[in-house]
């Protein structure tokens, strides 16, 4: 960030006089828009990191980086907490799947329940792929449990 913001003052210091020497803007127009790549080039050589507040007459943006990184650490431990319930309901399903088609053993292997089981076994896989590469022993305990079907 320290070079985009030195790049940026240096364009406002040595470029945009060209455009004023050359007229093709004004003094009204051309302070304003040194003063913003000003603005703009320290904020970027400082970091956004040290900005806390920024106001402007009634106008106030307000950052608060310590509340920002615990909320992200709240919704990391949320999404690691519903991957945790994911795995559990994946392994209940495939528990009771295999438990049912244990109980279909007389039946055909065609018939439509069965069909239908396998069906939904494929897409709870498709759905569970991303938790499957995460976690293989897991994955691979699940399959252990389901192995003689």
């Amino acid at each position: 960030m320290k070079i985009i913001g030195s790049i940026l003052f240096c364009v406002a210091m040595f470029v945009l006089p060209i455009f004023y020497l050359f007229d093709c803007i004004g003094v009204s127009k051309f302070i304003p828009l040194v003063l913003v790549w000003i603005f703009g080039a320290v904020v970027l050589y400082i970091g956004p990191d040290t900005i806390n507040e920024i106001s402007y007459g009634a106008l106030s943006i307000k950052r608060d980086v310590k509340a920002a990184k615990d909320y992200k650490e709240e919704a990391e431990a949320i999404a690691k907490s519903i991957q945790e319930l994911a795995k559990l309901m994946v392994e209940n399903d495939y528990i009771l799947a295999h438990s049912t088609w244990l109980a279909m053993e007389g039946e055909e292997n065609e018939s439509p329940r069965r069909e239908r089981i396998q069906e939904n076994l494929a897409s709870l896989v498709g759905l569970v792929d991303p938790l499957r590469k995460q976690d293989s022993e897991w994955w691979k305990k699940v399959e252990e449990i389901c192995s003689n079907k």
